[in-house]
Formats: structure tokens, C-alpha cells, sequence
């Protein structure tokens, strides 16, 4: 177990916080954030959600939980109806006895549908947590990767690392072109399928920017350097991390970017 709080941290005060719960390959992991959106609290736990953890049994202004899953598709807001959510998962994925949830992502013409496998620790979170909003992590990437290409205004991909998988977004003047997921279990599996975006999009690997991350695994950083050479390594701005807390150690297991305090759900 791992919990660092900053001073500023007040238990009688967690009304006015936000809640951001994510499940990780070993367990799950815990961050809350200020008024001014300042982490001042982070917990990881392993395999269980302890029922007698002080900070979960107060309440929060807001309680999101960032869902992983890999089954997800994209879809215009201009054409997306609730009510045929199931129709559009069949034609893309099949028959499904997975919950279906789905995102509007803000300043896109986005829907994100994904399925929701309902394990023993997010069962346990709602029933701590009825209330709380379930988000797609694809979504705060993108969400996340919008807002900051309308400010750069040119052509940008992201890639984002999980446990052995990773997120990949390419944009042009703050218009989503490529949003993807892709499993690996080796580096040479990750950088061929990032190469092949190259090819595919028919993008220059000297001039294109690459965005990663500051917590960006630094293997695979380094795979990617031989290749693509316009890497830049960027500190998440929509929110900020208080500087009594370990930014490393936090980076190890929950990734700063899923926080998703800019997504609408249903």
C-alpha cells in the first residue's frame, strides 16, 4: 500500500474535493484533487478496496471512475442515439452481456461507446459510490489531446501507455484524424504498430511531433527516439500536482492524465 497526502489536506473538508478512482493490473489506485484541482492526496492499494479506508468513506463533490476496457468505438455525436447504442455495438463487436456506457467527449463531435465488465472492485466502489460518474480512459485522452492541439494549431500525435497496450491520437488543428488502442507485449511489437501509423497516415518521421507524457515508459521512449525524431515530452496542464508530493513514485501507478474533470457521460 502506498499513501502520500499533502499538508494541505483537510479530511473535513473532502465535500469540496474530487474523487478519481482507476483500476491497475495489481490492484487500484486512488487520487484526490482540491478546489484548484491540485493533487493532495494519492493511495494505491493491491487487489481489494479496503473497507475501512478513512478517505473512502467520506463523501465528495464528484467521484469519477476511469474504465480501462479495450472495447470501445468512436462515434459522431451527429448521428449517435442512446437508444440504438446496442445495434451500433453489435455491428462493430458482436453479441455483448457487458454493461454498455458511453462519453461525450467536450469540444469534439465525439461519442465514445465502450463496454463496462463490472469486476468485484468497481461493484465494490458503487456501492460506496452510487452516484459516481463512470469515464472512459480514451476519452481523456482525447479530450485531453484536443485542448492542447487547438493551442498548438498543427498536426500532433499522441501516444499514451497502459499495461500492455496504448493509445495512440492524431490530430490537426484540434480535429481528431486517428484515435486507436493496440495490445503488445514486446517493444519491437509496440514500435512496429507505431511505425506503421507512419506509414499508413504517410507521415514524415523526421518533422511530425510525437507527444508523450512525462511518465512516458522510458524504454520504449528510447525505441521510438531511433526513429521518429520530433519527440516531445509534455506535464499534463489541466491539472497540477502539489510539490510536497513524490511525482515518480505517484507516475508508477496511476497516470496523471486520468482525471477526467472535462467529460459528460449519458
Amino acid at each position: 500500500m502506498i499513501e502520500i497526502s499533502d499538508p494541505s489536506f483537510d479530511l473535513s473538508q473532502t465535500q469540496s474535493y474530487k474523487l478519481s478512482i482507476r483500476l491497475i493490473p495489481d490492484g487500484f489506485c486512488f487520487a484526490i484533487f482540491d478546489i484548484e484541482k491540485r493533487l493532495i492526496h494519492y493511495s494505491f492499494h493491491k487487489h481489494t478496496v479496503p473497507a475501512d479506508n478513512e478517505f473512502l468513506k467520506r463523501s465528495y463533490e464528484q467521484v469519477f471512475f476511469c474504465c480501462d476496457s479495450p472495447s470501445y468505438t468512436l462515434l459522431p455525436q451527429s448521428i449517435f442515439q442512446p437508444e440504438l447504442q446496442n445495434d451500433y455495438w453489435r455491428l462493430n463487436f458482436g453479441e455483448t452481456n457487458d454493461k454498455l456506457l458511453y462519453d461525450k467527449v467536450r469540444l469534439t463531435d465525439i461519442v465514445n461507446l465502450y463496454s463496462l465488465d463490472e469486476n468485484p472492485i468497481f461493484q465494490q466502489c458503487n456501492r460506496m459510490f452510487p452516484t459516481m460518474q463512470v469515464v472512459h480512459r480514451q476519452s481523456i485522452h482525447i479530450n485531453m489531446a484536443v485542448m492542447k492541439n487547438k493551442q498548438m494549431n498543427r498536426p500532433q500525435l499522441y501516444l499514451h501507455t497502459t499495461d500492455h497496450s496504448f493509445d495512440v491520437l492524431y490530430l490537426d488543428k484540434g480535429k481528431v484524424i486517428l484515435a486507436n488502442s493496440f495490445s503488445f507485449h514486446k517493444e519491437d511489437e509496440f514500435l512496429y504498430f507505431v511505425l506503421n501509423i507512419f506509414d499508413q497516415l504517410k507521415l514524415d518521421q523526421y518533422q511530425t511531433e510525437v507527444l508523450l507524457p512525462e511518465c512516458f515508459d522510458g524504454d520504449l521512449k528510447n525505441q521510438l527516439s531511433q526513429y521518429l525524431k520530433n519527440i516531445i515530452t509534455y506535464t499534463p496542464q489541466q491539472k497540477e500536482l502539489s510539490d510536497t508530493l513524490n511525482k515518480e513514485e505517484i507516475a508508477k501507478q496511476y497516470t496523471l492524465l486520468n482525471v477526467p474533470f472535462s467529460i459528460s457521460n449519458n
